[in-house]
């Protein structure tokens, strides 16, 4: 299956549980960044997001030769960033996921900390072994 394929995929399946939620659960329409961070900048995540999603594709493009802990981190971040941007164009993102101890979140946002994560965990260990 191609990446570009996955990361529509990823992004669809988050577009599909916030749809489902709209009509099934409680939700919070985040206008801030994850976890309901800086509600007041919309435009600046909007315009951001965008750049960096466009930075992410052109550089993932580029750069067909990263190892599979990569690949998959930039697949997360890219998909979880494409879903919530398409959202905040929308007037916010949609979060639904309640566990009572965090801020409500949806699953582009754990697409995206898990992206992140394993950049980090990539990079420790790369790092240990030079």
């Amino acid at each position: 299956m191609s990446d570009w394929l996955v990361i529509l995929s990823l992004a669809l399946i988050d577009q599909l549980t916030k749809a489902w939620a709209l009509n099934q659960l409680t939700i919070v329409s985040n206008s801030g960044s994850g976890f309901g961070l800086g509600s007041q900048i919309n435009w600046w995540l909007m315009v951001s997001s965008i750049i960096l999603v466009g930075i992410g594709l052109f550089w993932f493009k580029q750069h067909w030769h990263f190892n599979l802990q990569e690949r998959w981190a930039l697949i997360l971040i890219l998909a979880g960033g494409l879903s919530n941007n398409f959202d905040r164009w929308q007037g916010g993102v949609v979060d639904f996921i309640d566990i009572k101890i965090w801020p409500m979140f949806n699953f582009s946002d754990v697409f995206i900390c898990l992206g992140i994560l394993l950049l980090i965990i990539n990079y420790v260990k790369n790092r240990n072994s030079v």
